[in-house]
């Protein structure tokens, strides 16, 4: 054997790196640069519990190989995309970045934004669980469906992707859309049953009322309805300006008629307090008469 020979050796890939991860939806999406790409699947691995980051553009541009002045325009391209949202944090401090449900996670196309622009900037952050479950589920249907896996490999990868099924009673749907605006109207019934699952049926309820009576006084429509209604219901909403829940106003119908009833008792017993007229005519005379 030569001594400049060089020796291969081989790796196993399979949960031996530790690194970002561009997901399945969004590597085949042709609409995105390949950075761009690679820029969300840092911006992804920065991602706290909250489903924020705000690493410096200094630091992205290290950590994907590139300058800053790039890094700002994949992020720029990222807004464009509706992929995610960028909150000015201040003077000499970085951005934050939040992440948008978007329908190429569902595999659906979007008709581009006709003015060119992005989506919402008033959204607030989607629930990040339900927007990596599609991703994962997929690739794990691939590794099954590969036969040049090892069996073991197979029965980890099952165990650790698969999601569980979440059922929820149809009636709670056609309510809860009773209750949404016609703009969220087409938002699938999979988004809706994993938030009454998560936050309950009360609570999506309720921000479906309140999106519905901001809309019905003059409120904008999102751009990215579903994306803005699971921001919404997932990190709650600001109470609109007069708007009052069906709980409230049944109690100040009731407060009304126990304050109703409380009066009509007062006048009553004012009545039977009060001097009868003709006896203090009676009195008048008789003084009269004495005078």
């Amino acid at each position: 054997m030569s001594a400049n020979k060089i020796i291969k050796k081989y790796i196993n890939p399979y949960n031996l790196f530790v690194g970002s991860f561009i997901p399945n939806w969004l590597l085949k999406r042709t609409e995105i640069s390949p950075g761009a790409k690679l820029c969300y699947a840092r911006l992804a691995q920065f991602a706290g519990k909250d489903g924020e980051c705000f690493p410096g553009q200094s630091t992205l541009a290290s950590e994907i190989g590139t300058g800053e002045r790039q890094v700002r325009r994949y992020l720029s391209e990222l807004e464009e995309s509706e992929l995610i949202e960028t909150v000015q944090a201040g003077l000499h401090q970085t951005n934050h970045y939040r992440f948008l449900w978007h329908p190429w996670m569902e595999g659906k196309d979007k008709k581009k934004n006709p003015s060119g622009k992005g989506g919402s900037r008033g959204c607030e952050n989607p629930d990040r669980t339900y927007m990596t479950a599609p991703d994962r589920t997929d690739m794990s249907g691939q590794e099954r469906t590969n036969k040049s896996v090892k069996k073991n490999q197979l029965k980890e990868s099952s165990k650790e992707t698969t999601t569980a099924t979440v059922v929820v009673d149809g009636e709670e749907i056609q309510k809860l859309r009773k209750a949404l605006a016609p703009a969220y109207a087409d938002i699938p019934d999979n988004v809706l049953t994993h938030l009454i699952n998560k936050k309950g049926i009360e609570n999506v309820l309720s921000v479906a009322r309140q999106t519905a009576y901001q809309l019905s006084h003059g409120s904008k429509s999102p751009d990215n309805p579903t994306g803005h209604f699971i921001s919404l219901a997932t990190r709650g909403m600001n109470r609109p300006q007069g708007y009052v829940s069906a709980e409230e106003r049944r109690d100040q119908e009731e407060t009304a008629r126990m304050r109703s009833a409380l009066r009509l008792k007062e006048q009553e017993r004012e009545r039977e307090n009060l001097i009868p007229l003709a006896d203090i005519q009676d009195f008048l005379n008789n003084f009269g008469e004495r005078t």
